[in-house]
C-alpha cells in the first residue's frame, strides 16, 4: 500500500506538470493569434505603401475614419509581388459584439472585388487616422488643409484608434518616400516613340 501510494503521488505530480506546460503553450498560442487578429497582418501592407506615377493627378492614398484605399508592394493575400491596390474598411463586428473588424474589400491592380476578408479585430469602436509630416493626426487623407509647397502623397503613419477614448490600438508606420516621383521628360518622350 505504501509503495502504491508513493507511485500514485509521483504520477499525480507528473500529470500536474504536464498540464502546466500545456496551459503555458495554450496561453502563448492564444497570445500569438490575438496579436495577429489585432492587426499585425496589415503591418506589411502599410509598411510597403507606394506612390505610383501611373495615378496621374489622383491621390495615391485616400482615407476617411472608416476606409483606406491605396497601393502597396506587399498584398495581404501573399500573392505576387508588385504594385497592388487595396481597400480596407472598418466595420462593426459581424458577431454583434462591441468590436470593430478591419475588412479587406478590394485587391489587385484591376480592383477586383473579392469576398470581404477580416484582417483584424479591435475592441470597441475603432477608426483610422493619418499622421502627417508634422506628426499631427488627420481624420481624412489627403488632408483638407495642405501646404502648397509640400503636398504630401502618403502619410507618415496610419493609426487605428478607439473612437470613444482616443486610445491608440494599432500604429502602422511608413518610412519610405512620401511624395510621388516626378516622371522624367526623357522617359516620357521615349515611351511616346
Amino acid at each position: 500500500m505504501v509503495i502504491l501510494g508513493f507511485v500514485m503521488t509521483l504520477v499525480a505530480e507528473v500529470v500536474f506538470q504536464v498540464s502546466q506546460v500545456a496551459r503555458a503553450a495554450d496561453s502563448v498560442t492564444r497570445g500569438s493569434s490575438a496579436r495577429w487578429g489585432s492587426g499585425w497582418s496589415a503591418s506589411t501592407l502599410f509598411a510597403n505603401l507606394l506612390a505610383p506615377v501611373e495615378t496621374g493627378d489622383d491621390p495615391v492614398l485616400t482615407g476617411t475614419s472608416r476606409r483606406v484605399v491605396g497601393f502597396s508592394s506587399q498584398p495581404l493575400d501573399g500573392g505576387e509581388l508588385g504594385i497592388e491596390q487595396f481597400e480596407l474598411e472598418l466595420r462593426p463586428a459581424a458577431d454583434k459584439s462591441r468590436s470593430t473588424e478591419m475588412v479587406a474589400i478590394v485587391s489587385g491592380a484591376r480592383r477586383e472585388r473579392r469576398e470581404p476578408a477580416v484582417v483584424a479585430v479591435y475592441p470597441g469602436r475603432a477608426e483610422f487616422s493619418f499622421i502627417d509630416l508634422s506628426g499631427q493626426a488627420q481624420f481624412a487623407w489627403p488632408p483638407l488643409a495642405r501646404n502648397e509647397k509640400n503636398i504630401e502623397s502618403l502619410p507618415q503613419a496610419v493609426a487605428v484608434r478607439d473612437a470613444d477614448t482616443g486610445k491608440l490600438l494599432m500604429w502602422y508606420g511608413f518610412q519610405g518616400e512620401i511624395t510621388k516621383p516626378k516622371p522624367s521628360s526623357n522617359l516620357l518622350d521615349r515611351m511616346r516613340q
